[in-house]
């Protein structure tokens, strides 16, 4: 074995081992998000795989502040009461209401947060302007994860029908989702052509774009059909989806 060789073969048990000690560590994290083991593991692996420095977050947040008008005061944001983005949509002079099934942590008293499920709500018909849902839809009637017990695998239709009756009309919905091949349940959906088609069928999509992560750690934006061929298992990462969606009479 050359030397060259030696030092590929190093690396990549070097890179094995660092890679098993994160699936333990996110492990001991993610456990009790789910409710298998065997789930929790296969998440934990998923994650340490994955780059932490190119945040998909951070890019599907950047993607919808760009677009977002700020002339359509109200926001409706869907589950991101843990997240610091509906405090980014406040700073820029937007209402905000969250709503999310899990415990209120926000403390923040310029933002309204309902705890609810977004399939059933209690507002009134065409309360909000925009409504955002950054990386939500794929979790939403999945059984398994999020102390979620039983399984909708409609969920997600379920959840833009009431986005709809709440929405004013011309109002607009950003949506971002994974991408590829297949799901990975329980750990969310992967969404395609297919899905989304479907999905969205009630609503004129106005834009859309997709990103894959690149050998070099960048999200490079791609067409839909290269996007749809990710494979999560042997990918860093699922491939990001952006819709913005108008509400159509």
């Amino acid at each position: 074995m050359g030397e060259e060789n030696r030092r590929e073969y190093r690396n990549g048990i070097h890179q094995c081992l660092f890679t098993i000690r994160r699936t333990l560590d996110n492990y001991k994290i993610r456990r009790k998000e789910f409710s298998s083991p065997f789930d929790a593991l296969k998440c934990s692996w998923l994650l340490a795989k994955f780059p932490p420095q190119c945040s998909d977050r951070k890019i599907e947040e950047r993607w919808v502040i760009e677009r977002v008008d700020k002339e359509k005061i109200n926001v409706l944001d869907i589950g991101a009461n843990q997240s610091p983005f509906p405090k980014k949509l406040t700073a820029m002079g937007f209402a905000v209401t969250i709503i999310d099934t899990r415990p209120l942590q926000n403390q923040d008293n310029t933002i309204t947060i309902v705890c609810g499920d977004v399939r059933h709500t209690r507002f009134e018909n065409e309360s909000f302007d925009t409504i955002t849902a950054i990386s939500v839809l794929e979790h939403i009637g999945v059984a398994g994860r999020y102390g979620i017990h039983d399984a909708d695998p409609y969920g997600d239709m379920r959840a833009l029908h009431e986005m709809k009756r709440i929405l004013k009309n011309g109002g607009e919905i950003f949506i971002t989702v994974p991408y590829g091949k297949k799901n990975v349940l329980p750990i969310n959906r992967c969404y395609n052509k297919k899905m989304t088609e479907k999905l969205f069928q009630n609503f004129d999509i106005v834009e859309q774009e997709f990103k894959v992560l690149g050998k070099d750690l960048v999200w490079h934006t791609v067409e839909e059909r290269i996007a749809a061929n990710v494979n999560w298992y042997f990918s860093p990462w699922y491939a990001l989806a952006f819709f913005r969606l108008k509400k159509n009479k």
